[in-house]
């Protein structure tokens, strides 16, 4: 998925396959199946798949995803 944030706290729920999130700040977090990973509102970030993936997210109604240039 491309460079972006969300206006609100984000959830990531793996239900299966390989990936991982990778910030701005170099911080990169492995996604695989059973992970679940909270993102903060505004936090730039952007999803790598290296297998077969499905995920749930889970965002407030409100929230809003921003795609942006780096």
């Amino acid at each position: 998925m491309p460079r972006h944030y969300v206006t609100g706290e984000g959830c990531v729920i793996v239900r299966k396959g390989r990936g991982y999130i990778a910030f701005d700040d170099g911080q990169r977090l492995e996604a695989a199946e059973g992970t679940v990973i909270m993102i903060p509102a505004h936090r730039p970030h952007q999803l790598f798949i290296t297998e077969a993936f499905e995920a749930f997210i889970v965002l407030p109604a409100s929230a809003d995803i921003v795609f942006e240039e780096k």
